[in-house]
Order: C-alpha cells, then sequence, then structure tokens
C-alpha cells in the first residue's frame, strides 16, 4: 500500500475537502509487491500529482516506481516548473 514519504505541502486544509485521491495498486498474479507508484505534493495552491509504472511487475518495478515517488518529493520548484524539467533532473540522479 502506498505511505507518502513526505509530509503535505502548504498551509493546512481546513473544513471539508471538495474531493477524495486515492490509488489501488494491485500486484500482478504470483507476486507480492506492485510495480506501479503515485504520489501527491501540495506546493501553496498547486497540486502535482505523479504516476509511475515501473514496467515489469516484481520487486524491480517496484524499486523503479518507489524512486519516482520519492525523487518527485525531493524535487526543487525549479525542477516542477515542468514535466520536461522533472524527468531530465531523474536521469541525473
Amino acid at each position: 500500500m502506498f505511505r507518502p514519504p513526505w509530509p503535505a505541502g502548504g498551509p493546512p486544509v481546513t473544513g471539508r475537502a471538495a474531493f477524495d485521491i486515492g490509488a489501488v495498486p494491485l500486484a500482478a498474479p504470483g507476486e507480492t509487491i506492485c510495480g506501479d507508484g503515485w504520489g501527491l505534493r501540495r506546493e501553496g495552491a498547486r497540486w502535482i500529482v505523479g504516476l509511475a509504472d515501473g514496467l515489469g511487475h516484481g520487486a524491480a518495478a517496484a524499486e523503479a516506481s518507489d524512486r519516482f515517488v520519492a525523487l518527485l518529493g525531493e524535487a526543487s520548484d525549479r525542477t516542477l516548473a515542468s514535466p520536461a524539467a522533472f524527468l531530465e533532473d531523474a536521469h541525473e540522479r
């Protein structure tokens, strides 16, 4: 199951949320872990959602998608300025 690697950014949200966010990653038949991942990051009024498909299944795919989610949590404002900048930075790491 997904565990956010960072606390939600920005000011606390008060009152009732306008929507819920969630995912149901399912492992391939015969596997115990899933290669899909997702992350959600709030930067002030902006929300950034990242989805990862580890291409394949099992431990190697899970490691790839977990790394993507970690990079999303660690990314700088410059890196988050565009998907291309984020991918370029991810490939350099």
